[in-house]
């Protein structure tokens, strides 16, 4: 007696009756009009039907693992947001008629910074000297966070280029014990190119399996032409630089040993600190207005 499986496409029928003959399961296929069906001796039935369960289910384990991820969202509109917080920022300190107070309150001093202020790392990322300044760093900033945020997510992205960017701030602070005083987000963006250097490094390791030391040769270069010109904060730039290489190694690494897509929940939780980070800051910084 023998047992039919069920009519089913002819290509599934095919699928399925090389599973069987892989499992010298005997067998019989009989095509149809667009269909076939397959049968099988009844003492082969709960054999046949268990293997082919088995090849269905990782079959569609398999699709899963190679589904292509879901399209990451711009970072186009998160970057515009960015700076043109930043420029509606300035603005406002200009209107106020006490931007050189905000600017006392804010600033980077390294002085201010080693008796316990340490609010100020945070609060010169957001102050600009002029607009100028403000245009400079837009544009070169608006660059590098596009392709940064391209790769780590907006919300991310933006949480380690202000801790890099603070980072600097504090380092020089620590390194330079005369009074030195400075503003800009310059730091953040050269942290932010430090970020973006060490997740190629890893994404480019990871795929040739072995380091690809080629994108920090392109940070260092970055500092060369951009860090170092006349009036610019060469040791913010420098360590600001070097602490997005590390924020960038940690974060990279972590988003490496996920073995699926990580969802945007922690993107946007990241990207709040930040906000509130800075927000917090400047609470501290106009208490002494």
């Amino acid at each position: 007696m023998k047992y039919e499986l069920q009519t089913i496409p002819d290509k599934r029928a095919r699928d399925w009756s090389l599973v069987l003959a892989a499992m010298n399961i005997p067998y019989a296929l009989e095509k149809h009009e667009g269909f076939s069906s397959l049968t099988v001796p009844d003492e082969f039935i709960d054999e046949a039907g268990r293997q082919i369960e088995l090849y269905e289910q990782e079959n569609t384990e398999e699709n899963a693992k190679t589904e292509l991820p879901e399209a990451a969202a711009s970072p186009l509109i998160p970057v515009l947001a960015v700076f043109t917080a930043l420029f509606f920022f300035q603005a406002c300190l200009y209107q106020s008629g006490a931007y050189d107070s905000w600017v006392d309150a804010g600033n980077s001093s390294n002085i201010s910074i080693r008796a316990g202020e340490f609010w100020r790392i945070f609060t010169a990322l957001t102050l600009h000297a002029d607009v100028g300044h403000f245009v400079s760093n837009a544009i070169m900033g608006g660059i590098i966070f596009y392709a940064m945020f391209s790769i780590t997510g907006a919300g991310a992205g933006l949480f380690m280029a202000v801790i890099a960017g603070a980072a600097g701030n504090l380092a020089t602070a620590l390194a330079i014990p005369a009074e030195y005083h400075s503003i800009g987000a310059s730091g953040s963006i050269f942290g932010a190119f430090g970020i973006l250097a060490s997740y190629r490094i890893v994404m480019g390791s990871s795929a040739a399996g072995k380091p690809d030391w080629k994108p920090a040769a392109a940070a260092l270069a970055f500092l060369g032409f951009f860090g170092t010109s006349e009036g610019s904060d060469i040791f913010g730039h420098l360590f600001s630089l070097m602490a997005g290489f590390l924020t960038g190694f940690i974060g990279s690494s972590v988003t490496a040993s996920r073995k699926k897509q990580p969802s945007r929940a922690p993107g946007v939780i990241f990207g709040m600190a930040a906000l509130v980070i800075i927000a917090f800051s400047w609470m501290k910084a106009i208490g002494g207005l």
